[in-house]
């Protein structure tokens, strides 16, 4: 879900892989999705920001979070809240483009 102006918009799924390793008691899931969103007709993103939100289960510990947009791929650091959202902010105030992973309780995880 995302907003094309003033107005949400949702980018379709093209393609979804998640593997899963198993080692002892402790499994690693790689999950990679592939989204296409909105576009103009000159071919332009029309949407300027986006929100993905997944269920994760209690006791779920993200290690990772890379994005690719348009070709450019951004690595995800893992930070505490505030100085992550202080980060996210000085980018969006830079014209850069930002994504930032953040938990909401004890089940979902929301990408912003």
């Amino acid at each position: 879900v995302g907003t094309c102006g003033q107005q949400p918009c949702v980018a379709a799924v093209e393609s979804a892989n998640v593997a899963v390793e198993i080692k002892g008691a402790i499994a690693t899931t790689k999950l990679q999705q592939v989204f296409r969103g909105v576009r103009n007709s000159e071919g332009e993103s029309k949407m300027k920001d986006t929100y993905f939100v997944f269920p994760i289960h209690a006791g779920t510990i993200v290690t990772g979070f890379t994005a690719e947009i348009n070709g450019r791929f951004l690595q995800g650091k893992v930070m505490e809240r505030r100085e992550a959202q202080q980060a996210y902010q000085t980018a969006i105030r830079e014209s850069r483009c930002p994504a930032a992973l953040a938990q909401h309780g004890f089940s979902l995880a929301e990408n912003g």
